[in-house]
């Protein structure tokens, strides 16, 4: 999968990664960083556990996934906070 992908590109030991899906569901997030107001998105989390610098197993981390109209919109993770892919109709003039 393209996530899994992604993800593992993203990790210290990519080859130590497990995964677990979560369902698809329904959200809302801000526009954008500068943006307050919200918009309806599409997310879908991953939960990922892979070792860290020391070796050890770092525990589930959730990586959220958010589309709109078809597109990846922004990635989210607890360590990095959320990324903004794709302007916003605003930021695109």
């Amino acid at each position: 999968m393209l996530f899994r992908s992604f993800i593992k590109s993203q990790l210290k030991d990519p080859e130590s990664a497990r995964f677990n899906e979560v369902a698809l569901q329904r959200v809302v997030i801000s526009a954008s960083k500068t943006d307050p107001a919200v918009v309806p998105v599409w997310e879908s989390g991953i939960l990922v556990n892979a070792r860290n610098s020391f070796g050890g197993y770092s525990g589930f981390r959730l990586w959220s996934f958010y589309y709109r109209n078809g597109t990846l919109f922004a990635v989210e993770t607890e360590d990095a906070g959320r990324r903004y892919l794709a302007p916003t109709p605003a930021e695109a003039r």
